[in-house]
């Protein structure tokens, strides 16, 4: 239509919805639109989804759910429940949370205050920012050769299999927790951006670059009661640790294909090699060996 549209009961249909309104999509109350196995669109860049004076919940049933329009960006949403897919074509500017239970294709932002989880396989097809308290992924992430911003903790899978794939540049600001054995970027990767921030290494696993530093801003430390490996390679690039490494629960082998630069101790793994120059600027206690192939420097 031409106008506003509101939504102010809750929908169901044994086919499609579609919402088109040139004046946007306003939320009267707190709604939950079904459809089922079938799809929920809301068409159209104008169909923007805003509350109404409060932050109404939307909780959706489809096989799909498609927004053209930016979401809360005139009136917050609270929480978005999703039970089925996510397409995003326009930033969800303003949320109290988000979750999807199956795959979600992300050609936007998202910025929520409270979490975001992701069940199923994402799918990057725009460089995206995803900003909230916490950001979960329990499946697949595929980049698509575009950046990944995580503003906010981080928590990358819940098994080993949970790869994070195809992403140029990596950046995660606050915490980060990793679950799965594969993160693979073009570009660099960059956990936390200050010395307080804590990344969790919850299994054996390999983070590499084409020639693109890796950076620990903040303390690296295994899962409690685990001694994981941590294997990287930046290729002709770099490795730096800002923070203390293994000073709460300590790390199985360190493994580096690159150059190393430590800023701050590593307090307890089992072993460390490197295969390029090292510029140490910290102690290093590890149980076992420590392998440095390339020039040191103190």
């Amino acid at each position: 239509g031409s106008g506003v549209l509101t939504l102010s009961n809750d929908i169901t249909t044994d086919n499609d919805q579609t919402y088109t309104a040139a004046g946007g999509v306003l939320l009267g109350a707190n709604v939950t639109l079904t459809a089922t196995s079938s799809d929920i669109l809301f068409s159209g860049t104008a169909s923007t989804v805003d509350s109404t004076g409060s932050t109404r919940t939307l909780t959706v049933s489809a096989n799909e759910i498609e927004f053209d329009g930016a979401v809360g960006g005139n009136a917050a949403l609270g929480a978005i429940g999703i039970t089925g897919a996510l397409d995003l074509d326009a930033d969800i500017t303003s949320a109290s949370s988000l979750s999807v239970s199956t795959t979600s294709n992300l050609g936007a932002d998202v910025t929520t205050s409270g979490t975001q989880t992701y069940s199923g396989a994402v799918t990057l097809s725009a460089d995206v920012n995803l900003t909230g308290s916490t950001i979960t992924t329990t499946s697949t992430v595929a980049g698509g050769t575009n950046n990944l911003t995580v503003t906010g903790n981080a928590v990358f899978g819940d098994t080993t299999t949970d790869t994070v794939t195809g992403v140029a540049v990596l950046d995660v600001t606050g915490n980060t927790t990793i679950h799965t054995d594969t993160i693979t970027t073009s570009s660099t990767q960059t956990y936390g951006d200050a010395t307080s921030d804590t990344i969790t290494i919850g299994a054996a696993t390999t983070l590499t670059t084409t020639d693109s530093q890796i950076t620990f801003s903040g303390t690296v430390d295994s899962e409690t009661s685990e001694t994981n490996n941590l294997t990287l390679d930046a290729g002709t690039s770099e490795v730096q640790f800002d923070a203390e490494t293994g000073g709460t629960v300590g790390l199985g082998a360190i493994g580096i294909t690159g150059a190393l630069d430590l800023d701050a101790d590593i307090t307890s793994a089992s072993s460390l090699s490197v295969s390029t120059p090292s510029n140490l600027g910290a102690n290093v206690t590890t149980s076992g060996t420590q392998t440095y192939t390339g020039a040191v420097t103190l």
